[in-house]
Formats: C-alpha cells, structure tokens, sequence
C-alpha cells in the first residue's frame, strides 16, 4: 500500500523524536531507518512501534539493524476463519455424540446430545479458551490486534486436531512469542489433564449400568509417559467417561500443536533458535507428524493445514532481542508436553466376536406391585460368550427405552470366557396392561446381537384365584408337579398362559386334557368361558428341572390373577 508525502513526512517526525537526526530511505512501499550506532535497538525500536501504530503502521527489525517501516492493511477478512470455526464445532458435536450414545447405551438421541454439549463440547472449547488466553493479554500487552486462530475440524475421529496461529501483525519480539505460545500450551495441557483425572474418577456423570464405545475402537491408548508414571488412570479398555474422553482428546491435540512446525504454537517458540535451523527443524517435525499418520490416518489432517499456510517458523517483528532465561524454561516445558501427551496410535480397533443365548423371552409383571417376589419386577437371563480373539466389554440397551437393570456384570470378557446376565424390568416401567414387547441388543462395538422379549402385565382381579390366593406362590419339589385350582366369581371368557424358559419341556393337564408343550404357551383355547362359582384343575410337571415359571389367567381388560411356581 503506497505511502503519501504527508505519511512520509510524519513517519520522519516521529523517527526523529526517538531517534534523533536518522536517515530514512524508501523501497517501494517501504520506508527503511538506519538506527544510529549504540542504541539499544530494543528498547527504541519498542518506544518506535508504539508511537507509529496508532497511525496504522508496523515496524520490523532487519539483519543489518535497520527499521522497515510499512502500512498495515486494516481490511482483513475472517470469513474462512469462521467458517472453519463452524465445522469444527460441527465435528466436535458430532465425535461427542457418536461417543456419547454408545457410551451411555440405552440413552435417547437427546440424552445423548445434552451429554456431547456438556461433558465433550464444553470441555474442549474449554481448553480452547485456556489456550487462547495468554495471547489476548499479550497481544493486549503489546499493542498488537489479536487475531482469531485457525479451527482444524477432524470428524474422522476426535472432533478437532486444535488451533493453529494466524496473527494479522506479527508479535512484537521473539520473548512474547516465546511466552504466550509455551503459556498457551501449558494451560491447555493442564485443563486437559484435568478433564481426563476428573472423568476417569466418575465426578462427571452417573455411570452407565455397562458401557461400550463404538468409535470403533477396542482399546483408547492414554500417553506413552501416563503408562510409565501414572498406571492408576491407565484405560485397559476404551471405555472412557466422556469427560474423560474431552481431556484426552484435548491432552492430544495440545501435544500436536506443540510440535516444532510453522504457526504452531511450537513452531512459534522455535524463534528462540536461528532461522536456518528453525527450517531444519520444521522439516524434521512435520517428517515426524506424516509418518504418525501411517498409523493412523486422521493425523494426517494437520500436516495439510501446516502445508497450506507454510512450513517455517514465523518472525517476530524485533527478531534480534535478546532471549531471557523465563522464555527458554518455559520452552523446555513444552518440550516435555510434546512427549508427554503424544499418542502415536491412539485407537486400537481389534476382531471380536460373541455369542447370546437368552435363556426367557416372556416374563410376567403386575400393576400397582413393587414387590420383587409377587410379580414387581421381571427378569430375563442371557448367557455371553466371547468366541473372538480380542477381549470384549458386552453392553446391553432396550427398545423402545425404558428403565432396566443388570446384574452378574464383568468388566471384561477373555477370548473363550462367558458370563451370565440378569436383566430386570420392573412393573412401573412397562407401559400398559397387557402383552409388552421390546428388544433388547447386546453390543460390544463392532457387534450387535438382539432379542425380543415379551411382558405380560396384569391388573390382580380380586374376583379371580388360584388355590384360594391372588397371587398365589408355589413351592415345587422336585420331579413334583404343580397342581393348582383356577376360579372365577363371574361369568367371562379366560386364557390361561404357561410363562417358563425357552428350554422348559413339560407336560400340562386341564381339567384331565393333557397338553405338552415347551416355553411360554396358551394352555386354554381362545375364548374359553368361565362360569362363575366353578374351578379349572390345573397340573404341569417340568420333565426337564427348568424353574421358576409362571401360570397366570386373565379376561379381555387384562384383570387376572397369577401363580408364581419356584423351587
């Protein structure tokens, strides 16, 4: 941008108070100041920046101890910035719900995005905030216009790869380089970490009944030096809290924004070394970063954001100031984040496979009951087997949602090892009266396995009785039967259900009819009539052991009564 005579003129009025009597030559668009011998350049050069920007130019220090002297150009369009900004926060949204919705299995669309915003979303533009506060206040500090960084979106994997420098007017000199780029990491690493800590430790959110994330990953490997030095918070299994998921993203990304290369925020603190070496080591360091993106792919995102703004180091407008003992600590501290939160390969995606075996698929509830013994809650039994080469963590969910919990739950499950399940459902959480159906899926991550299940909820009717009782519990002995008396007070049409497991063969007889059979069954035909004052004798005999089961008789309004057969 062309200077006028009157720019000129002021530019030399100024340079003569700071200076004294200079020599200032023009190069195109530029003005050059020949600082005279034994000033102390940064000292002057500051007192120079500082009377010259609020006129809207910029000064720089060149090799020779000369003074450049441009226009600053005030238009400056941050449009691809926000926009950048978007789709990052777009890929954040979306990695967190992803995690969030295998993580807490089970969990609504909604349940699952309120848990992405809260305990993923927030926490890593926490971490970005952290990270920019130093540069606001240094910027501030120096007189120099803060400039949004660029947002690098990753919706491959972890939502974002972090923040890369792109200042309008460079920084004053290489200390304030030095200083708000090592603070900037410092800060994000620490908040990070916290994350991770606080989330492995629960404080975040209530804990799902079995977890498992489908990212897909098996195994979410935490930094090479957490495994050395801190073996409490080491994941064995992927399946972090998402807090904790939020802190380990945000302790990777900060590790790859401190490598060495270009508007990094590394790259920036290599204005402490010479410019020739400064390329050196950029090139080595962005060698570094491609070759981890052999391992895996999504690491490669960074490096093409590197390439497009340009591999070396930026300058600092006064690159001969001397470099103080403050900035150099706090550059070797950097150093150390750079080892300490990096993750070659981060995700471990390993075969695995498993078998499910329900072992009931009908269960039997009863209105307004909370006792577990008298029909307050059923339960349907699964039988897990892991017939993959990778250990696996089985988490269950049920459709359409409704509350449920599990019990014979472990961690892990070995190659060849299997577990038992217990899933209960209780009264209050099936809908209406009546036949309930669901499916429940059992999934590890890579695979799903799924089940319908059927609840039949009853009203207890207090003109209907088994054995004079509504309900009715019965001991069996075994190899027994079990000899019940159905009756009804009115007149109304029956059906009479055998509830028992898949497996159960049986023999039952009504009123002298025999009926064989295996599982659940209708033991009466459809519309039988019941004259009120009457019985119905009921006997059924397990010709193979398999218990608990239920009997349980009902009307149109699903008013009945039920008899619950235990050993």
């Amino acid at each position: 941008m062309a200077l006028n005579d009157r720019e000129k003129e002021r530019i030399r009025s100024i340079a003569g108070n700071v200076f004294g009597d200079v020599e200032i030559n023009q190069e195109g668009d530029m003005l050059f100041i020949a600082i005279p011998e034994g000033l102390d350049n940064e000292l002057f050069f500051d007192r120079f920046y500082d009377a010259i920007k609020d006129i809207g130019f910029i000064c720089f220090l060149t090799q020779d101890n000369t003074i450049g002297v441009i226009k600053r150009d005030r238009k400056v369009n941050n449009s691809v910035k926000l926009l950048l900004l978007i789709i990052t926060l777009l890929s954040i949204v979306y990695a967190g719900f992803a995690y969030s919705s295998s993580y807490y299995s089970g969990s609504t669309d909604s349940e699952s995005l309120f848990a992405s915003i809260i305990y993923f979303v927030i926490p890593i533009f926490s971490i970005f905030l952290v990270r920019e506060i130093p540069k606001v206040i240094i910027h501030k500090r120096s007189g120099i216009p803060y400039s949004l960084p660029i947002f690098v979106p990753n919706p491959i994997s972890m939502g974002t790869m972090g923040l890369i420098n792109a200042p309008e007017v460079p920084y004053k000199n290489r200390n304030d380089m030095i200083v708000s780029s090592s603070l900037s990491l410092i800060f994000g690493f620490i908040l990070a970490m916290a994350f991770y800590i606080i989330g492995l430790e629960g404080f975040s959110y209530s804990l799902p009944v079995i977890t498992s994330v489908n990212i897909p990953a098996h195994t979410i490997s935490p930094p090479l030096i957490f495994q050395l030095i801190i073996l409490k918070y080491l994941p064995i299994q992927g399946n972090l809290d998402p807090l904790a998921y939020a802190g380990w993203v945000g302790m990777i990304f900060t590790s790859f924004n401190a490598f060495p290369i270009g508007f990094l925020d590394g790259g920036v603190i290599l204005a402490l070394n010479r410019q020739e070496l400064k390329r050196t080591i950029s090139y080595i360091a962005l060698f570094a970063m491609i070759i981890f993106s052999l391992t895996f792919p999504s690491w490669l995102i960074l490096p093409i954001f590197i390439l497009l703004l340009g591999v070396n180091a930026p300058m600092s407008l006064n690159h001969l100031q001397a470099i103080r003992t403050h900035s150099k600590i706090l550059a070797v501290a950097v150093l150390l984040i750079l080892f300490i939160g990096i993750v070659p390969y981060p995700f471990h995606t390993t075969q695995s496979s498993f078998s499910m075996n329900i072992q009931n698929n009908s269960g039997v509830v009863i209105n307004n009951t909370s006792s577990n013994s008298l029909g307050g809650s059923v339960f349907f039994n699964f039988v897990v087997k892991n017939t993959g080469g990778a250990p696996i963590d089985p988490a269950f969910s049920i459709s359409p949602s409704t509350s449920f919990n599990v019990t014979g739950y472990k961690a892990t499950l070995s190659p060849g090892s299997e577990e038992s399940f217990s899933i209960s459902i209780n009264s209050a959480s099936v809908g209406s009266l009546g036949i309930n159906k669901f499916q429940i899926g059992v999934t590890t991550g890579e695979f799903t396995r799924t089940a319908t299940i059927e609840i039949y909820k009853l009203a207890l009717s207090p003109t209907m009785k088994f054995n004079g009782s509504n309900p009715f519990l019965f001991h069996l002995f075994p190899n027994g039967s079990a000899n019940l008396s159905f009756s009804s007070q009115l007149n109304q049409s029956i059906a009479i259900y055998m509830v028992g497991p898949n497996n159960m063969s049986y023999v039952a007889s009504i009123n002298g009819t025999n009926v064989g059979a295996k599982g659940t069954n209708l033991l009466t035909a459809s519309g039988t009539m019941i004259t009120g004052g009457t019985s119905e004798s009921i006997s059924i005999r397990a010709l193979n052991g398999r218990l608990p089961f239920d009997v349980i008789a009902f009307n149109q309004t699903w008013m009945g009564a039920v008899a619950f057969v235990e050993p």
